[in-house]
C-alpha cells in the first residue's frame, strides 16, 4: 500500500487458511488511513471541522460517585470466578408455557411491586376505610385543588348572574312600540312554525308549484308594510316592469300589422301566430306521434305486435333479453 517505506508484509496461505483474516483486517485499516489523510490535505476538513463541537463533561462538585454495580450482579461475576453455574431467571414466556400456555396462565403483576414491605404485594387495596373514601386520600393536596376548584365556580357564578342582569335592564328599557314591535315579531315567528308542522305532518301528495297560488303584488305589499318595510321602490319598479313588457307587446304587434298587406291580413296573422301558440302547448302523445290518422296508427300498432311474436314465443322478457344456455356434454345412446 504505498511507495517503498509504506509496503508491509504478512505470511498467509491460501491452503491452510492461517494469515487470511489478518491481511484483511490490515488491508482495510491501511485504506482507512489513506482515505482519511487525503481527505485532510484537500482542506474539506476544515469546512466540517468548523461546525463540530465536542463537550467535555466538567464536574459540577467534589462528591465523589463511583461505578455502581448491583448485588445481584456482583454475585453473578463472583459465582463466575469459582466456576459455579448460575441460574437463569426464567421469563415470562417460559412461565407461560410450564404453566398451562397462552389462554390458561395469569401474568403475576404484583410480584414487581417495590414496597416498602414485601409481605403487601398480594393484600387487598380496600376503597372504603373507617367510613372514608381511599381514593380521596391519594392525591395530598386535594385539600387545596377542592378550595380554588370552588373559588372558580363562585367567580363564574357571579359572572352570569351579572350578565343575567344587564339581559333584564335592557329587556326592561325597550320603549312601548320596540315592545310592539317584538310582540308581532313573535307572533309571527309562532305562525310559521306552526304552519311549518302542519306542512310536514301532511300525509297527502305534495301541490306541483305551478298549482301553488302565486302572491300578488298587493299582498306582498301588505306584509312587508307590516313589519315597517317601505315598498315605494318595490311597486314603482314592477310598474316600470309592466309598462315595459306592455310596450313591447304592443310594438310587435303593430309590426306585424305592418307586415300584412292590409288591416285584415295583420289580424289573420295575428290569430294564426296565436292558434299555433295555443297549439304548441298541447303535448302529444309519444305511441300517436309521426301517425297521419287512426288508420296508421292501427297499422304501426300491428306491425309492432307482428315483430315481437319470436321473442315472445321465447318466454323472453323483451328484445335485449338474452339467455344463457346451458352447454353440457350429450349422453351417449345405448344400445
Amino acid at each position: 500500500a504505498g511507495g517503498a517505506n509504506t509496503s508491509k508484509m504478512f505470511p498467509m496461505s491460501n491452503v491452510t487458511e492461517t494469515g487470511i483474516h489478518e491481511v484483511k483486517k490490515n488491508a482495510c485499516t491501511m485504506l482507512l488511513e489513506h482515505r482519511v489523510q487525503k481527505k485532510l490535505r484537500s482542506g474539506r476538513a476544515t469546512s466540517i471541522m468548523n461546525r463540530l463541537s465536542v463537550a467535555k463533561p466538567v464536574p459540577r462538585d467534589s462528591k465523589p460517585r463511583p461505578v455502581h454495580i448491583p448485588e445481584s450482579v456482583r454475585r453473578a461475576q463472583a459465582a463466575k470466578k469459582k466456576g459455579i453455574p448460575v441460574p437463569k431467571p426464567k421469563t415470562e414466556k417460559e412461565l407461560e408455557l410450564e404453566n398451562g400456555g397462552p389462554g390458561v396462565y395469569q401474568h403475576d403483576r404484583r410480584k414487581y411491586h417495590m414496597l416498602k414491605n414485601p409481605n403487601w404485594k398480594y393484600d387487598v387495596v380496600p376503597e372504603i376505610l373507617d367510613g372514608k373514601n381511599i381514593s380521596d386520600f391519594v392525591d395530598p393536596e386535594i385539600d387545596r385543588k377542592l378550595a380554588e376548584l370552588e373559588k372558580e365556580e363562585d367567580e363564574q357564578q357571579r359572572a352570569w348572574e351579572a350578565a343575567q342582569g344587564d339581559m333584564m335592564e335592557d329587556a326592561d328599557a325597550l320603549g312601548s312600540d320596540e315592545e310592539e314591535t317584538l310582540s308581532k315579531i313573535r307572533t309571527k315567528k309562532s305562525i310559521m312554525k306552526q304552519e311549518q308542522r302542519m306542512t310536514k305532518s301532511m300525509n297527502s301528495a305534495r301541490m306541483p308549484r305551478s298549482r301553488v297560488p302565486q302572491k300578488s303584488l298587493a299582498d306582498m305589499d301588505k306584509d312587508l308594510g307590516s313589519i315597517g318595510l317601505d315598498t315605494s321602490k318595490v311597486r314603482s319598479r314592477s310598474r316600470a316592469m309592466a309598462e315595459t313588457r306592455k310596450s313591447r307587446r304592443d310594438k310587435r304587434r303593430r309590426a306585424d300589422i305592418q307586415d300584412g298587406k292590409d288591416g285584415k291580413a295583420g289580424m289573420e296573422l295575428e290569430s294564426s301566430t296565436m292558434r299555433s301558440t295555443s297549439r304548441m302547448g298541447k303535448r302529444q302523445r309519444r305511441d300517436e306521434a309521426g301517425m297521419k290518422d287512426i288508420v296508421a296508427k292501427k297499422r304501426a300498432e300491428k306491425l309492432k305486435k307482428k315483430g315481437e311474436k319470436r321473442w315472445k314465443s321465447e318466454a323472453r322478457k323483451g328484445a335485449a333479453d338474452r339467455r344463457g344456455f346451458g352447454l353440457q356434454p350429450k349422453k351417449p345412446k345405448k344400445r
